[in-house]
Order: structure tokens, then sequence, then C-alpha cells
């Protein structure tokens, strides 16, 4: 039973997975916005004149930060120490965080530099000044490989809720902004809409909050911490990986692995890495759909195996000998 509850979880990232509306209009409006704004009221009060619509301004705010807001690489490599307060009562302690916020708002606006702290501030702050109403979220992310299989998820993001239309929606403008490359720590400006209006069932693959909760239901910290890792890329392409369910792979030596798939095109090629080189491979339709194909692993090979469509990576399987 256990199981196909996970499959079912598994499974059901890959329906409806961008269920939001269609934003390229007010994507193409906003480009068109200057680089920058005196005041972050100056560029609420043109957004509000632009749009009328919640889910056109909450989407204008994430365009316009995404396209313009840079992340700080040397913030994230050299953090500060958390800022500390003394007070002599609540009152005193909520007025000094309250200017702590405010300064970190315009600095991030004036620099157009942050971290995700500061994106998810800038966000909230925008939002709630054309009209909208916002949450900060604090919890952990799903990026490097080693973090499939972590015992417990680390504290290491912040997001953003925003309501649209009575119904709260899932923000990321830090991802929409780019990513890093975890190589080599450089981080490429690439705007990526997935990340406005997220379907739930693929934000939190790779997002998982401190309260491991989101519409009043708890969210599934085990799928988060043993799946896979999935990449931007899967969820822009047709492709599920159907099998393996999870993404710790237990093997005994040399071993073929057997993955299926379903719903790729004729012209999607298939392939995988268990080293540095990519190997293609020709899936064997067995129904409808859903193909399958073997990765021939041997205990040579690295300790993952990354999945390619056409090029592009999309999904991470963590290999563990088995004694």
């Amino acid at each position: 039973m256990k199981r196909n509850i996970f499959q079912l979880l598994f499974v059901s990232l890959f329906f409806n997975l961008i269920y939001s509306q269609d934003y390229q209009r007010v994507d193409k409006v906003v480009e068109h916005y200057p680089a920058s704004f005196n005041s972050p009221l100056e560029l609420a009060n043109k957004i509000k004149q632009d749009f009328t619509s919640e889910g056109d301004k909450a989407r204008a705010v994430f365009t316009w930060m995404a396209l313009h807001i840079n992340y700080d690489i040397d913030a994230y490599l050299n953090p500060k120490p958390a800022k500390s307060i003394s007070y002599d009562n609540e009152f005193e302690r909520d007025f000094k965080w309250h200017e702590i916020r405010n300064k970190e708002i315009n600095t991030v606006f004036r620099k157009q530099k942050a971290v995700c702290s500061g994106y998810s501030l800038l966000y909230y702050h925008l939002a709630t000044l054309v009209g909208l109403q916002g949450q900060i979220i604090e919890g952990g992310s799903k990026t490097k490989f080693d973090d499939v299989g972590r015992k417990k998820t680390a504290i290491n993001h912040a997001w953003n809720a925003v309501m649209i239309d009575g119904t709260w929606r899932l923000v990321d403008v830090t991802w929409g902004a780019g990513a890093i490359i975890n190589e080599n720590d450089l981080w490429v400006k690439k705007f990526n809409p997935i990340y406005f209006d997220s379907n739930p069932k693929i934000f939190f693959a790779k997002h998982m909050p401190v309260s491991k909760v989101w519409d009043n239901k708890s969210l599934d910290e085990g799928f988060f911490l043993k799946g896979p890792l999935f990449f931007d890329e899967y969820f822009n392409k047709e492709v599920e990986i159907v099998e393996p369910i999870n993404g710790i792979i237990e093997v005994r030596g040399n071993q073929k692995i057997n993955f299926k798939i379903k719903n790729r095109s004729k012209n999607q090629e298939i392939g995988y890495a268990a080293k540095e080189d990519t190997i293609s491979v020709n899936p064997n339709k067995i129904d409808d759909d859903l193909e399958q194909f073997e990765v021939d692993y041997t205990k040579r090979d690295g300790r993952f195996i990354k999945i390619y469509v056409s090029g592009s990576v999309i999904a991470a399987f963590k290999v563990v000998l088995k004694r």
C-alpha cells in the first residue's frame, strides 16, 4: 500500500504540469519596462496602471524581478551571520525587525542583487503594494546530486505564496531568474516561468516548507528526500520517467537497471550517463506510449545516473552498492 501511494505521488507529478493561465501577454508588456525604477512604489504603480487582474499583477511582479534582479553569488558563497536585535518589549522588537526588512527591501531594489531571502522579501513587498495578499515561506530545496537520499530537510531556501482569485499560488522568483551551476558555483541568468503559479505537485518535488503543509494538507517529506533529483528541463519536456520510482537505486556489483518512460515523441532522443560520457539508447515499446530501456551499470561507474532527453539532463538517480 505504501508503495502504491508513493507511486501515485510520483506519477501525478506529470499531469497538468503547469496549470496556470497563459501569461505571455503580461511578459511582453513587462519586457518593455525600464530596468530600474526610483522606488518599489513607482514600479507597483506602473503595474497597477497596466494590469487589473490579480493574476496579471502577480505575474508582472514576478517577470520584472526575474528579468532585473540578479542572484548575489558572492553573498551566497560568503554568507553573513544572521542579524540579531535586542529589545525590551514586543512593540520594540516588531519595530526593529520592520526597519531591518525595509532596509533590505530597498537595498535589493537599488542594487538589483539578492539571495533567496531578498527575492522573497521584495516579491512580498511588491505584491502588497499592487494590492495582493502574500506570504514568505522558508524551507528546504532540492537542487544538488547529494540531496537525493538525505536523512532530513535542510532549511536553506525561501519563496512566496500569493493569493490569486481566492487561491494561494506558489512563486519562486529566485529560480525564475536563473540557476546556479553546481560544479563551479556559477549563476546563469535565465528567465524560467515554470516557477510562477506552479503546480504544487511539481513544486514540492524540489521544495519542502518548514511546516511540511500546503493548502491545509500534509506534504510527503519522504518523497521529497528519497525521490529522484529533477531538473528544470524535466518539467519542460513531455517525457515521464515511470520507473524507477525511488531516487536511490541499490545494486550488487555490475547490473542492468531497467527504466520505463512514457510520452516520448519520435524526435526525442534518450540517453544516460553514469560517468562523463552520455550513452544513447533506443527504448523498446512495451505498451501504447510506454517504453523501456536498460542502463548497463558497472562498479567502476559513478555514484549517479543521469537521464537525458535530446541532450538535456532531466533527472538524476543515486546508485548505492549493496554489500
